[in-house]
This record gives C-alpha cells, structure tokens and sequence, in this order.
C-alpha cells in the first residue's frame, strides 16, 4: 500500500501502489515489479496551482516501470541512496546530489540498491515550451526534450536548494499561486539554460529588453509562416509606420522588415538543420514566406556563410556518417 500524506491537513489516504492519486499527477504508469506491498514506498505530495512536488521514499531491493506523463515534464533529485535508472539503450547510477529530467512519456525502470528517497517536481509542458520561447530559444515539433544524462554538480546543488526551499514553504496563508509563481520561473530557467535539451538558442533575434520590439519579436515567431507587413507590426505596437522604423533604427540599427526576414532566416536555418525535416530548399523557403529562391538564397548566405543548399547537404552528410 501507498501512504500519501496530503500538505497543511493531517489527513492521510492509504491507495493502491499503482493507482495511487499522487502518483497518478505525476507518472502515467507506475508499476512494482520487484518488491510489490513490502518495497515500503511514502510519499508525501503537494500540489500548487498545476505543478507539484512529489516526496518518495523506496526500500531496498524494489524496482519500478516508471512512464512520465503527457502533458508535464519532472526534475527528480536524489536525497538519499543509490539507483538504477534504465532508459532504452541508456543507464544511470543515481546517488545522493543527482538529478534527472523525466521527459513526457519518458519510460524508465528503476531499481533501488539501497533505501532511496527523491524530492520530484511536475512542471506543465506548455508553460517550460512557453518559457523556452520568451528566452530565445527555438522550441522543435516534438516539444523540449532533455537529453538521458546526469546534470553538474553545481546546477544540481541550485535544484535542490530551490526545490527545498519549495517544498519548506508555508501553504496556510497564502495561495499555491502565490507560492509557486516566483519559484516556477527560476526553475525553468535553470532547466533551460542549465539542462542538456534540444533547444537551439536565436542568434541574431534574441529576447529584446525594449518591451515594443520583445513583442513583435513574439508575434513574428507565432506567425513565421505568413506575411508580415510593417503595418501590421504598426497596430500591434500601436504606433505609426513612421515610428515603428525610428524604433528599430533607434534600439536595432535595422529596418522592421530586416528584423522579421533574419528571424524567418533562422527558422529556415533551423528546418535545414533538423534531420529528416526538410526534404528540399524550395520547400523551406516556401514555408517561412521567401517567394523569389535566388534572393532567399542570397538573403540565407549573407546570415550563414553559406547556400541553403549546401546546409542541407553537410546535414544529410553528417547524418548518412552519424
């Protein structure tokens, strides 16, 4: 049996190991394979405003199938014991100061040398992609993905410290939302920035510290595919043409319309990039809105340094030798 001890009650529900609530908010499977009713798993669980944070103790000599679920991904740090974690082909030995990043429907089996215990928090996908997006980073179809790997020492030690600060915070006079907000931003930052991903970060349009143009930054990123008349970035700022271009010269030293083509630039570079994405030129530049292929491709070479065609080409080179 599972006991989960709910936060700021004194009431505790005994559930069934794998159908338990509390871990049913944060894995879509849970299964014992070793260990069963006498693996002495607790849990103790908090939820805030859509995020949560899990504490689990397991005994010695269980194993688990564990599945991340859809919509969340879960930063696990390890308070105590020793752990396998097994991954498809990949394998971790988990000790005392480890992280890892659970991604959604990440499957893992995990067998406890000794009495472990994890602190684990569940973070919505969509707000850590939106995240993603605001800190300038390119965010893929399959959504963020973190790489099967132990995180460095230092950034693991800023983990667990927010994460018990978290988990130490006092829920009675104040609301999840208010608790969670600050503590759910910084977190993911450091997963972001700190955590081996698939994000590529822009280069040439970065997060903008004038608030007009991270907004257009932001609509030109949702709308890459369509075209972009400076009119509208007008209405959007709510300024004149005129002042729109005096913005830009002004913060950028580039016209509006330089800005949106770098960045449609850079979604193309990426597309080029991406293994088995892009099948030929024309179809990307056709994507991001680029007409006339001899100027896209002149437009591609003075960012990159080279055709869109030869991107493409080193690309399916180095994954043909990969």
């Amino acid at each position: 049996m599972l006991s989960v001890v709910a936060d700021n009650t004194d009431q505790t529900l005994a559930l069934p190991m794998n159908n338990g609530q509390a871990m049913a908010a944060y894995f879509s499977r849970h299964d014992a394979l070793v260990g069963g009713a006498h693996a002495g798993v607790s849990v103790r669980e908090r939820t805030l405003a859509g995020y949560g944070l899990l504490r689990a103790r397991y005994g010695a000599g269980s194993c688990f199938e564990v599945s991340g679920r859809k919509d969340c991904h879960a930063l696990c740090v390890v308070l105590s014991g020793v752990s396998n974690w097994h991954h498809r082909d990949q394998s971790l030995q988990l000790s005392a100061g480890d992280v890892v990043a659970l991604n959604p429907a990440d499957a893992f089996t995990i067998s406890h040398c000794s009495p472990a215990e994890y602190l684990v928090f569940r973070m919505p996908s969509a707000y850590l992609e939106h995240k993603a997006t605001e800190y300038g980073y390119h965010v893929p179809a399959p959504g963020v993905r973190f790489r099967t790997e132990k995180i460095a020492t230092d950034d693991a030690l800023r983990l667990y410290h927010l994460l018990s600060a978290l988990h130490q915070e006092d829920g009675a006079s104040v609301s999840g939302a208010q608790i969670i907000g600050p503590y759910a931003s910084i977190i993911a930052h450091l997963a972001i920035t700190r955590l081996p991903n698939n994000l590529r970060r822009f280069h040439m349009t970065r997060p903008a510290l004038n608030p007009l143009i991270e907004r257009v930054r932001r609509y030109v990123i949702e709308h890459r595919t369509e075209d972009i008349r400076v009119e509208a970035l007008a209405s959007l700022c709510r300024l004149s043409v005129k002042s729109v271009y005096n913005l830009f010269e002004r913060e950028l030293g580039i016209s509006p319309s330089l800005y949106v083509r770098n960045l449609k630039l850079e979604f193309a570079h990426i597309a080029l990039t991406e293994n088995g994405r892009a099948r030929n030129v024309t179809e990307v530049a056709l994507e991001y809105g680029f007409r006339n292929l001899s100027r896209f491709a002149s437009y591609y070479r003075e960012c990159f340094g080279e055709l869109p065609s030869q991107t493409l080409r080193r690309t399916g080179q180095q994954a043909f030798s990969g």
